[in-house]
C-alpha cells in the first residue's frame, strides 16, 4: 500500500504577509458594520442573533484594530527575521495610502452631495459639513458627525487618517520599543476616557465618543497582535498540524467570548458609554481572535475571503446611504403613508427591504471597486514603474 503524505503545516511565507484569516475577518468586521446599518432601515432580525445585528456597531473597533494589524505586519515580520527597520518615508506612505482611500470616498461624497441637494434642497447643506467631509476631518465638528446630512458612516475614515498620518513614527517605536510604545498607547486612552466620561449626557461626549485618542489602545493590539503573529508564525513548535488546529480551536473561542461581550452590549442602557469602557477588551478579544485564526489550520475558500475583502471598503462607503435613499427616497420597496413599512409590523417587506438593501450595497461595491479603485492604482503603479525605471524605488500600493 502506498503511504499517503501529509501536507506540510509549515507556514508558506504568504500565509505570513497576508494570512488569509485577515481577509476573513475584514469581511467579517464590515459585514457586522453593514448588518446593523441594515438592520436600523429594515428591522429584519436574525431570531435569537438578532443581538448581533443590534450590537453590530461595535466592530468598528475592529476594522480599526485591523488596519494597524495589516499595516504593521510588514514591519512585525521584518523584526520577527531580526532584520533592521528602515525609517518610513512619509510622503510615499500617505501617496499609497490616499491612491488606495480617496478616490471611492470623493466619489461618495460627491454622490451624497448630489442627492442631498435633490431629495433636501441645497439649504440643507452647512458649509463645515462639506468641508469637513472634504478634508476628512468630519469626526472633528458637530455639524459633520452629529448633524451631517452627508455619509454619516464615513467618520470613521477621520480616526484611520489620524492614525495614518502618526505612522511612520508609531511603527518605528513600536518596532524599538513595543511594550513601551504599547503601554503609551493604553495610557492615552486610560486619560481620555478619564476626560471624557464626566461629560456624559452631553453633545461634548457625544463628540469625544468617538476621537482617535479613544482608540488608542485599540491600535496598540493590532499592532502587538502583528509582533505576536510574526514572532509564532515563524517558531518550530507552530509548524505542525496538532498546533494549528489548537489555536483555531483557541479562535472559536474568542468568538464566543466576543459574542458574549456584544450580548452584554445588546442589553446596555447606554451603546455608546458600554462601549467607551469595555473598549479595550472587546478588542483584545477580536485581537486574539484574528492571531489565532491565522496561526490556526487555514481556512477554506481563500479566493472568495479575497475578493470580499477587496469589495469592502467600497461597501461599508455605500451600504449605509444607499439603504437611506432607497427607503426614503426612492420608496422601495414600494410603501405609502407617513411610516414606514418597518414601523407598522410588516415582515414581508422588512425580508424584501433586507435582500434589496443587502443586493444594492453588494453590487455598489463591485461596481465602484473595478471602475473607480481598482484603475487608479492602476494607474499609480505605472507611475511608480516609470519612476522607478529612472532609478528610484518602486511604491507598491498596500
Amino acid at each position: 500500500m502506498g503511504v499517503v503524505n501529509r501536507p506540510s503545516a509549515q507556514f508558506k511565507e504568504t500565509e505570513l504577509t497576508r494570512p488569509t484569516a485577515a481577509n476573513a475577518f475584514r469581511v467579517l468586521a464590515v459585514g457586522m458594520v453593514g448588518w446593523f446599518h441594515i438592520w436600523q432601515q429594515s428591522w429584519q432580525g436574525a431570531g435569537k442573533l438578532t443581538y448581533l445585528a443590534r450590537s453590530g456597531a461595535a466592530w468598528v473597533d475592529g476594522m480599526i484594530m485591523l488596519s494597524a494589524f495589516c499595516l504593521f505586519l510588514p514591519y512585525a515580520n521584518a523584526r520577527a527575521q531580526g532584520k533592521a527597520f528602515s525609517p518610513i518615508d512619509p510622503l510615499p506612505f500617505y501617496k499609497k495610502r490616499a491612491v488606495r482611500i480617496l478616490p471611492s470616498y470623493y466619489i461618495s461624497i460627491l454622490a451624497a452631495l448630489v442627492m442631498t441637494i435633490c431629495w433636501k434642497g441645497a439649504s440643507a447643506l452647512h458649509w463645515k459639513d462639506v468641508a469637513a467631509h472634504l478634508t476628512m476631518t468630519q469626526a472633528l465638528f458637530p455639524e459633520s458627525y452629529l448633524y451631517t446630512n452627508l455619509n454619516g458612516a464615513t467618520w470613521t475614515l477621520t480616526i484611520l487618517t489620524g492614525f495614518y498620518l502618526l505612522f511612520p513614527l508609531l511603527a518605528k517605536a513600536m518596532v524599538r520599543a513595543p511594550i513601551w510604545t504599547g503601554t503609551a498607547l493604553f495610557a492615552v486612552q486610560a486619560l481620555w476616557r478619564w476626560h471624557v466620561v464626566p461629560q456624559y449626557g452631553t453633545n461634548a461626549y457625544s463628540m469625544c465618543f468617538n476621537q482617535l485618542p479613544a482608540f488608542a489602545s485599540t491600535l496598540a493590539l493590532g499592532m502587538w497582535g502583528a509582533l505576536l503573529f510574526a514572532a509564532l508564525g515563524r517558531s518550530k513548535w507552530m509548524q505542525n498540524w496538532f498546533c494549528r488546529a489548537i489555536c483555531t480551536a483557541l479562535g472559536f473561542g474568542a468568538f464566543w467570548c466576543i459574542s458574549r461581550l456584544l450580548m452584554q452590549l445588546n442589553h446596555s442602557s447606554d451603546y455608546q458609554l458600554w462601549q467607551l469602557e469595555q473598549r479595550t477588551p472587546l478588542v483584545f478579544c477580536m485581537t486574539m481572535m484574528l492571531v489565532l485564526f491565522s496561526l490556526g489550520l487555514p481556512l477554506p475558500g481563500a479566493r472568495i475571503w479575497n475578493f470580499l475583502s477587496v469589495i469592502s471598503y467600497n461597501f461599508y462607503l455605500w451600504h449605509q446611504m444607499l439603504s437611506v435613499w432607497l427607503k426614503y427616497v426612492f420608496h422601495l420597496p414600494a410603501w405609502q403613508g407617513e411610516l414606514p413599512p418597518n414601523q407598522l409590523g410588516d415582515e414581508i417587506w422588512m425580508a424584501k427591504s433586507n435582500l434589496l438593501y443587502w443586493v444594492a450595497a453588494l453590487i455598489a461595491a463591485v461596481l465602484l471597486t473595478w471602475l473607480v479603485e481598482k484603475p487608479f492604482v492602476k494607474i499609480y503603479k505605472k507611475h511608480s514603474k516609470k519612476h522607478n525605471n529612472n532609478g528610484n524605488l518602486p511604491l507598491k500600493v498596500v
